[in-house]
């Protein structure tokens, strides 16, 4: 059994420390972005006033990165109505939506995401995401939940973890194309992950600790990220992919057998305790896919010192996993 989760980063560098480090930089940029439109003459006082409560330690709330780069983009255009919009519409969140609790809905039911469902990927294509019902995200979030209590009994510092960067999950339903998207996450609302509501076609144990693992290491890799690019590769080069069929850019590619190492050491794990088929044919089919990511980041892959001491101990991961 592996006793903890190798996340091949520098030394300390925990869920809540890369967290609190990327909160800490978003907060800084906030507070300079306000005070910029202050002194252009626009209110600001109600919102600095609650920004100036919040610590970087804490868990901060989604709405508030969605703020921050709603204004980003307003400023940045220059346009004065677009600033005063997002001032005006935002809310300042209750305490019982700042928490640490894990909040599960639908897609379409909050506002921060008007902008960005529109926006997630599937396969660079504009896929449309459907909201589901409160009874299916009652049935959702209720698998979602024992996989969770899963997690913590078998992996508690991937439980953890999860419990540390991930504040919302909401459930989607889609048109049923061949392409569809299946989760998703975007920066501009930092900590709400997306996911398709689960249709049967493999065991939701599986299903939802794939998924939510999945996300949930998207979300450390960008907070680190903000903080170190990693990767140097052009954009405009792309590569075989670990996971998606289609060439990808190295930055995701990248992404992909990040989130795929820590896949294959949970669900090492859960193979190895629960003897479960279903389980252990989806540690297979990571362990595949993880190398085949290290086989394409080894062969192209343009780092940075932290991205290089990064992959340097991914040949130790994937030896425990196998």
């Amino acid at each position: 059994m592996i006793s903890t989760l190798a996340t091949p980063v520098i030394k300390g560098a925990s869920s809540l420390k890369v967290r609190t480090l990327y909160n800490e930089k978003m907060l800084e940029s906030l507070e300079k972005l306000l005070l910029s439109i202050s002194n252009a003459g626009i209110d600001v006082s109600v919102v600095q006033g609650y920004v100036s409560t919040l610590l970087p330690k804490d868990s901060i709330p989604s709405d508030v990165f969605a703020l921050y780069h709603a204004l980003l983009s307003a400023v940045k255009s220059q346009n004065r109505q677009s600033v005063e919009r997002c001032l005006m519409q935002f809310r300042i969140p209750t305490l019982e939506l700042a928490g640490p609790k894990l909040i599960f809905g639908s897609i379409g039911e909050c506002q921060r995401h008007e902008d960005v469902v529109p926006e997630l990927p599937n396969h660079e294509k504009k896929t449309p995401l459907l909201p589901v019902s409160r009874e299916i995200v009652q049935s959702c979030s209720g698998d979602a939940q024992k996989a969770l209590a899963i997690l913590k009994q078998y992996h508690p510092e991937m439980a953890a973890e999860i419990l540390t960067l991930l504040s919302g999950l909401y459930f989607f339903d889609d048109v049923g194309t061949e392409e569809q998207m299946i989760g998703g996450s975007d920066v501009r609302v930092y900590g709400d992950i997306f996911l398709r509501r689960h249709k049967g076609e493999i065991d939701p144990l599986v299903y939802y600790c794939e998924h939510i693992v999945h996300e949930t290491s998207h979300l450390y890799l960008h907070a680190l990220m903000a903080m170190d690019p990693l990767v140097l590769n052009s954009p405009d080069e792309h590569y075989p992919a670990p996971i998606r069929s289609d060439l990808r850019p190295m930055y995701g590619v990248f992404h992909a057998t990040f989130v795929l190492s820590r896949m294959c050491q949970v669900f090492k794990v859960l193979s190895d305790q629960l003897s479960d088929e279903n389980v252990c044919d989806a540690h297979q089919c990571f362990v595949r896919q993880f190398e085949h990511g290290l086989s394409t980041v080894n062969q192209y892959a343009e780092l940075t010192t932290l991205g290089q001491h990064l992959i340097m101990q991914y040949p130790e991961v994937l030896m425990k996993v196998r």
